[in-house]
C-alpha cells in the first residue's frame, strides 16, 4: 500500500506526535508537583513557552522559504526537543526550565508544521491527485500518536516519575530525527519561487480582511473555541490529582479517548461537509462542546468524565479540521492570508489559555477553568452563529490541513 519513502514519512509522523504526546500533558502537573510552582507561575510559564514557539516557529518558517533547508530544520528542531526533554527530567529548577523551554524547546514548534511541509512536496512531485490521500494518513498519525501517547505517558509517570517519561520522549524525538534524515526534500523551481513571491507581495500587505466583519467575528470565536480546549487540557491533570484525589494516569485515558473518537469524526466530517455546510457542522461542534464542559461541571464520576469525552471528541475534531475551511470561505481570493490568519488565532488560543488556567486556578480552582472553558465554547457558538456563510472556495494550492489531534 505504501511504497519505502511513504512508510518513512508516516513513522516520523508518529513518533514526533508521540514525542509531544509524552511530554505536554504532563508539563502543567510536572510544574507544580516537581517544582512547586504556583498556578500563576504555571500559566506564565506555559505563555513564555507558546509566545518563544510562535517566534521561533515564525522566523524558521522564513528562513525555510527562502531557501534554507526543512530537512535540516527539522533534525535540528527534534536536536533541541530532545535537550529540552533530558534538561526538565534532570532539573527541578524553575527558572532553568524557563531558559530552557525559550532556548530549546522553542525551537521544535517548528517540526510539525515543517514536517508536513516535507510531507506536501514529495506529494505535490510523486503523487499527484493521491497526494490528499497521503496527507490525510500523516495527520492521522498525529492523531494516534495522541491516543496512545497521553495514557502511557501517565502511565510512566505514575510507575517511574517524571524523570523516566521525559527521557522516553527525548527517545522518540530521535527516533524521528533518524527517520527524517533518510526522506526526500523537493525545493521548488525557481519559477514557482518568484511565483509565490509575487502572490505573498500581491497579497501579504492587504488588510481589508479587518473591515470584514464576518472574519473578524470567526476569527474572535476561534481565539474562544480553541481557548477553552487548552485550559480544559491544562487543567484537566491538575483537577484530577488535586482536586478529586484521582490518579493522574486517567488523565491520560480521558485525552487518549478524545483522541480516539476524533478519528472516525475526522473522517466523516470530510463526507458531511459538502452536503451540510462548514459553518453548521462548525455550530454542531461548538454545541458538543459547549455540553462537554458543562458536563464536567456536573459530575465527578470517573466513567461519566469517560463517556463525556464523545463530546469533546466531536468538538476537536469538527473544530480543528474544519475552521480553515471556513475561513478560507470567507477570504477566497486570499487562501495564504487566511490560513495565516487562523493560525494566528490559533497560537493566541494557546496564549489566553495559558493565562487564563493560572489566574483561574490562583484565585479560585481548576474546577472552576472549566467554567470559564464553559463561557468561552458558548461566547464562541454566539460569534459564529454571527458569521454569514460564504459559499464553499476551493482547495488552494498552499493549504495544508493542521493535524486535528486534540
Amino acid at each position: 500500500m505504501f511504497n519505502k519513502t511513504q512508510l518513512t514519512f508516516l513513522v516520523a509522523t508518529l513518533f514526533c506526535g508521540l514525542s509531544t504526546a509524552f511530554m505536554f500533558p504532563l508539563v502543567g502537573l510536572y510544574l507544580v508537583d516537581e517544582l512547586s510552582a504556583s498556578p500563576v507561575q504555571m500559566g506564565g510559564f506555559l505563555a513564555v513557552m507558546v509566545l518563544s514557539g510562535v517566534v521561533a516557529s515564525a522566523w524558521l518558517a522564513k528562513c525555510s522559504d527562502q531557501g534554507m533547508s526543512r530537512k535540516y530544520i527539522v533534525i535540528a528542531a527534534q536536536v533541541c526537543f530532545a535537550i529540552s526533554a533530558l534538561v526538565l527530567a534532570a532539573s527541578r529548577d524553575f527558572y532553568l526550565a524557563l531558559v530552557t523551554v525559550v532556548l530549546f524547546l522553542s525551537i521544535s514548534a517548528c517540526s510539525i508544521p515543517q514536517t508536513f511541509t516535507l510531507g506536501r512536496e514529495y506529494s505535490d512531485r510523486e503523487l499527484g491527485a493521491k497526494g490528499t490521500v497521503f496527507l490525510s494518513y500523516m495527520r492521522a498519525g498525529i492523531a494516534a500518536a495522541w491516543v496512545i501517547g497521553p495514557p502511557l505517558a501517565f502511565l510512566l509517570k505514575e510507575q517511574f516519575g517524571f524523570s523516566i517519561t521525559f527521557v522516553i520522549s527525548a527517545v522518540s524525538a530521535l527516533v524521528m530525527l533518524v527517520m527524517v534524515a533518510f526522506l526526500p526534500e523537493y525545493r521548488q523551481s525557481t519559477r514557482e519561487s518568484a511565483a509565490a513571491t509575487t502572490r505573498a507581495d500581491t497579497h501579504g500587505t492587504d488588510h481589508n480582511w479587518l473591515k470584514n466583519t464576518s472574519v473578524v467575528l470567526f476569527l474572535l470565536s476561534t481565539v474562544a473555541m480553541f481557548s477553552a480546549n487548552n485550559m480544559y487540557i491544562t487543567a484537566l491533570p491538575l483537577y484530577l490529582t488535586k482536586e478529586l484525589a484521582i490518579g493522574s494516569q486517567w488523565a491520560g485515558y480521558l485525552m487518549g479517548l478524545a483522541a480516539l473518537f476524533e478519528i472516525p469524526f475526522m473522517i466523516l466530517v470530510g463526507y458531511l461537509a459538502p452536503k451540510l455546510g462548514n459553518k453548521r457542522l462548525m455550530l454542531a461542534g461548538l454545541v458538543s462542546g459547549s455540553i462537554f464542559y458543562a458536563g464536567l461541571l456536573m459530575t465527578e464520576q470517573v466513567w461519566l468524565l469517560l463517556a463525556l469525552q464523545l463530546f469533546n471528541g466531536v468538538f476537536i475534531a469538527i473544530s480543528a479540521c474544519l475552521g480553515m475551511l471556513l475561513i478560507q470561505d470567507l477570504m477566497k481570493s486570499r487562501m495564504g492570508m487566511a490560513t495565516t490568519l487562523f493560525g494566528n488565532a490559533q497560537q493566541l488560543s494557546m496564549l489566553v489559555g495559558s493565562l487564563g488556567v493560572g489566574l483561574v486556578a490562583q484565585y479560585m480552582s481548576y474546577y472552576a477553568v472549566f467554567a470559564v472553558s464553559l463561557s468561552a465554547a458558548l461566547i464562541a457558538l454566539c460569534l459564529l452563529m454571527m458569521v454569514k456563510e460564504a459559499k464553499p472556495a476551493p482547495i488552494s494550492d498552499d493549504f495544508v490541513a493542521p493535524p486535528c489531534a486534540g
